[in-house]
């Protein structure tokens, strides 16, 4: 009891050094030592979480408002009065904030915006330092840029560089809790090696909190399976249920990729329900009747916390994001189309200067799902080009044609898969590998049809699931080998 009390102690002091290490690493590269150079992008989504944050908790209203002209024209289109609107319901589309704005989700955007003012030790302009473009440095008059000073924007880095640690720590939980410690430690290792992924979670962007919440939403999501299936009491499934809830909502009001969860939500649920439904009867369901059966509990207790889920995740998103409040379907379809028509002209812009170069600078798979499969395949899972590559063994390996991240995560995949079959024919459960499973796929569905050019922070949402897998697949191979050597050893002698 001492040794294995020991072990443990050991296991969770791992795990905190993952964190620590994690955090440093994290840290690092948001500095302007490190990383003195900021994006157009992260000075505009520094201005705007500064703004929204101001907006949002402070009572600021902006001034001077004028109204985004993508907004009010899919606005009209779909039967919406922006006339009627007041100023407080205006701001949320000002034309300042452009796509910063209005088509992104607040969440990641509060965050930045709190840790901002609460730690840079100056007075804000709570406007975003928004200002028309000026001829003398060949900018167009007629759009606004955020003139942010850039040591704000290196405040901005750092929250979303200690939600990648967190994030990398409930990836080892995750792990931890439905495959085995060896895989969490393996994931977590497997991230912090990945350079790509840390410079862009320790961005001044919406990627880390997205990824963050997104984590967090499958891991509780597995404990609210596990509570379900041990039968435990109400308010501990509708505890977990709600957690799953709240995060759900965050990770959607962090980016709206994340509504995809939704799906997996859906499909587990189901299929959660079927185990229960047709699981073996116990001892004690052939001796009480039918609906007071242990099945009957399981399938309510099933069914109250996916209401409590479906219902606490998009109310919390709604409360969160005012620009989608009122005719909340209708306003995400405008944001939706607008998106999508923003994506386009950009993709054909990239497509012209493509052909003007006479070669591909980047890869465009605008509506392209086959294509952006292929993208996501060989910046991932196979090395095409070793100086456009983002999996952890292929950049620590660079040599074309390694396969090892691809490998190891069909490896880990179908151990994964197994390892659920199981869990459902000799235990009756959904486990939470099942939610590693079906998230994965879920988000590599999602970023197939979504991806329309080859930017590296739009393939790093599948890196949790993707982890885990390699961690879990690392383990097994190394499980099996040990096995087979001892088994040699023993032989020989």
């Amino acid at each position: 009891m001492i040794k294995g009390l020991s072990l443990r102690y050991i296991q969770y002091g791992i795990l905190v050094l993952v964190g620590v290490v994690s955090l440093y690493l994290s840290l690092h590269k948001a500095s302007k030592e490190v990383r003195p150079i900021v994006s157009y992008d992260e000075k505009n989504w520094t201005g705007v979480s500064i703004s929204t944050y101001h907006m949002f908790f402070k009572g600021y209203v902006r001034q001077n408002v004028k109204m985004d002209s993508w907004y009010t024209t899919y606005a009209l289109e779909n039967g919406l009065d922006t006339a009627a609107m007041s100023v407080e319901q205006k701001q949320w589309y000002d034309f300042a904030m452009w796509t910063f704005g209005w088509k992104a989700p607040n969440v990641g955007k509060f965050i930045m915006g709190a840790y901002v003012n609460s730690t840079s030790g100056q007075e804000l302009d709570k406007s975003g330092y928004y200002e028309l473009g000026k001829t003398e440095l060949g900018e167009d008059p007629k759009i606004y840029h955020s003139r942010v000073p850039e040591e704000l924007i290196y405040i901005a880095r750092k929250p979303n560089a200690i939600l990648n640690a967190l994030g990398i720590c409930v990836i080892f939980i995750t792990g931890w809790l439905f495959l085995n410690w060896w895989a969490g430690f393996l994931a977590s290792l497997y991230l912090m090696a990945n350079e790509v992924y840390t410079v862009v979670n320790s961005s001044a962007g919406l990627d880390s909190p997205s990824i963050f919440f997104w984590s967090l939403a499958v891991l509780f999501l597995g404990l609210t399976l596990r509570s379900v299936f041990r039968a435990e009491a109400l308010w501990k499934v509708l505890l977990w249920g709600l957690g799953t809830g709240i995060v759900f909502g965050l990770a959607v009001g962090s980016k709206l990729n994340a509504a995809m969860f939704g799906y997996v939500c859906m499909f587990i649920f189901s299929g959660a329900a079927l185990v229960i439904f047709f699981q073996k009867k116990n001892t004690e369901d052939k001796t009480v009747p039918f609906l007071k059966s242990l099945r009957v509990k399981k399938l309510l207790l099933l069914g109250l916390s996916g209401l409590i889920i479906a219902v606490s995740g998009p109310v919390l998103f709604v409360k969160l994001n005012p620009q989608v409040q009122g005719d909340t379907l209708t306003k995400v379809k405008i944001i939706r189309l607008s998106v999508d028509e923003f994506f386009k002209r950009r993709a054909n812009s990239q497509i012209s200067k493509n052909r003007q170069a006479r070669k591909t600078l980047i890869e465009v798979t605008f509506k392209k799902p086959e294509k952006a499969f292929s993208l996501i395949t060989r910046r991932n899972f196979v090395v095409d080009d070793t100086e456009r590559y983002y999996g952890t063994l292929g950049s620590l390996l660079p040599f074309k044609g390694n396969i090892m991240d691809g490998l190891l995560l069909l490896v880990g995949l179908l151990a994964m898969l197994w390892l659920g079959v199981k869990n459902i024919y000799k235990n009756q459960m959904v486990g939470g590998e099942w939610v590693v499973l079906v998230s994965f796929f879920v988000m590599l569905y999602g970023m197939a049809h979504f991806i329309w050019i080859d930017f590296s922070r739009y393939h790093m949402a599948i890196y949790p699931g993707m982890a885990l897998a390699i961690g879990y697949g690392l383990f097994v191979i190394g499980s099996n080998l040990f096995s087979l050597t001892t088994k040699n050893r023993k032989g020989a002698q």
